[in-house]
């Protein structure tokens, strides 16, 4: 029993660790996709356009704090995950390493 909650252990905390990774990985491209938000904000406002770009829950994205922030959120998300993996994969080792018998 305690073998197999070892290797779960280390499973969770791979995946969480690998997603962590992956998402710290995608800095250059989370970089290039806010500058060209930037511009296009730009273009719309000189356009008189502001209230085109929207979030998932309809609100417009009219300054750059709120874009940047709107950008963040997804990021967000997989660091969480992968903060959640990594952390029941540790809470399953401690708990193996308590449980185990000498």
């Amino acid at each position: 029993m305690a073998t197999s909650l070892e290797l779960y252990s280390a499973v969770l905390s791979f995946l969480g660790g690998a997603l962590l990774s992956f998402d710290a990985l995608r800095a250059r491209r989370r970089i290039r996709a806010e500058s060209g938000a930037k511009a296009l904000l730009k273009i719309l406002k000189a356009h008189n356009a502001d209230s085109v770009l929207t979030d998932n829950a309809g609100r417009a994205l009219n300054s750059e704090t709120e874009l940047q922030l709107w950008l963040a959120a997804h990021s967000t998300k997989w660091a969480w995950l992968g903060f959640l993996l990594m952390t029941a994969g540790f809470v399953l080792q401690i708990v193996v390493a308590l449980t185990k018998t000498p």
